[in-house]
């Protein structure tokens, strides 16, 4: 599977060795470790370990288990199927049980390098609704849904993007990587101020990568965060059926 030698004449070598990683890599479910790519690419070690950071960074590689196996990343699947009207109706029935369920906003967001991007969501019937909006990309420091995402990365993932110190400060959490921890344990993440508060789960696909938040959102002036942050077992279940409709498989029990 190396790049034929037109490749260094009409392009880049380096994206066609990124290009094969990702080939073998999505033909391997159960994801390969970097000496693996290495010996069925006939890449240098060094050459696969670079590019596997890369496109991990980028969010089309994940690495699972202990050693790390990398698998298809969550922005691949993006770029492979997008916001399609077919993601949309099984999206739907979800987002609207959510909203009868809690009486607010439900939105679904997907990860996309230091950023997070709604890609469906259904408003509450009240007049004063709060929720991102289907379409829009946001740090992932700035709302439940991508601190939800966040938490859940690989820890050298998270910890490269916190380190880095370009993500803006949440309101009122002074250590980020603590607030990131206690969402771990927790299990879902939350966030408030500027209007509006809200509570996110992760939705976890193939090998428990996370691959995307289910989030419920209000206005604060009729909804408290504690009052919000009663519904996360509901949202927990929701989180925990979307994986096998989108066909993926669940780490999580039904």
């Amino acid at each position: 599977m190396a790049t034929g030698s037109g490749a260094e004449r009409y392009g880049s070598s380096t994206v066609d060795k990124a290009v094969d990683i990702l080939t073998v890599i999505a033909a391997s479910p159960a994801g390969l470790t970097n000496q693996e790519v290495s010996a069925e690419l006939g890449f240098d070690k060094s050459t696969v370990h670079r590019l596997l950071l890369t496109l991990e960074r980028r969010g089309l590689l994940a690495r699972t288990g202990v050693p790390a196996r990398f698998v298809v990343g969550d922005h691949a699947q993006f770029l492979a199927w997008g916001p399609t009207p077919d993601l949309r109706v099984v999206l739907a029935p979800v987002l609207e049980e959510l909203v009868e369920l809690t009486g607010e906003s439900a939105s679904y967001s997907i990860r996309q390098g230091d950023r997070f991007t709604c890609v469906a969501h259904r408003l509450s019937l009240h007049d004063l609704s709060y929720s991102p909006l289907t379409g829009q990309s946001y740090p992932l420091s700035s709302g439940a849904a991508g601190l939800a995402i966040l938490a859940n990365l690989a820890p050298p993932v998270r910890d490269e993007i916190v380190a880095r110190g370009t993500l803006p400060a949440v309101d009122g959490v002074p250590d980020l990587a603590a607030e990131l921890d206690l969402i771990g344990r927790r299990g879902y993440a939350t966030s408030g101020g500027r209007g509006g508060c809200s509570i996110a789960y992760p939705v976890l696909g193939r090998h428990g990568t996370v691959v995307g938040a289910l989030a419920v959102s209000a206005a604060e002036v009729r909804t408290t965060l504690t009052e919000l942050a009663a519904q996360a077992p509901s949202l927990a279940a929701a989180a925990h059926c979307l994986p096998a409709d989108l066909g993926w498989v669940s780490s999580e029990p039904m």
